[in-house]
């Protein structure tokens, strides 16, 4: 895989993999931060946090994703 102008290879790389394990760690750093059940500032500064990274790294997959890869330009027949 080459990498291209922006450098940004390691988020093509790794974007769905962050999408899918961040919301993860964040629940086990929420699960051990003091005060956990009585919902203060920091815990709702880490759920805000570990729930707005996957986001962006969302609109990032989204923003990177190339929409032309793929198509063909010929119709899909179905037998129906």
């Amino acid at each position: 895989m080459e990498e291209d102008a922006g450098g940004v290879e390691w988020f093509d790389t790794w974007a769905l993999s962050l999408a899918v394990f961040l919301p993860l760690v964040g629940a086990l750093v929420i699960a051990v931060l003091p005060g956990a059940g009585r919902g203060e500032g920091p815990l709702k500064g880490a759920a805000l946090l570990f729930t707005g990274l996957p986001l962006l790294v969302g609109i990032g997959m989204l923003a990177r994703f190339d929409y032309s890869a793929g198509r063909t330009g010929r119709p899909i027949r179905t037998n129906a």
